[in-house]
């Protein structure tokens, strides 16, 4: 894996965020609202979710340690595990 980051706003947006087309297209970091990204199917960067808070979840490098105990494998579809609560912001 490369230094090339993808941040999606969860639940706020400051007008930068790419669409998810332009996001494909992009070969630099870029910032986005869409959660599509959040998957493990990403191999050519890492997905850093961003509350407003300033809370932040890591893909791939640390999902472990933001889960609430359960173990993640590539099989589980990250975005509904997100939405039903089993990541914990840090």
């Amino acid at each position: 894996m490369n230094n090339r980051y993808i941040y999606i706003h969860w639940d706020y947006s400051d007008g930068t965020e790419l669409s998810y087309i332009e996001g494909l297209n992009s070969k630099k970091s870029f910032t986005t609202n869409v959660l599509d990204f959040f998957c493990f199917d990403t191999k050519d960067a890492d997905i850093i979710i961003i509350r407003a808070n300033d809370d932040k979840i890591i893909s791939r490098s640390n999902i472990q340690y933001h889960s609430t105990g359960k173990e993640i494998r590539e099989e589980h579809d990250l975005v509904k595990l997100l939405k039903a609560g089993t990541f914990i912001f840090k």
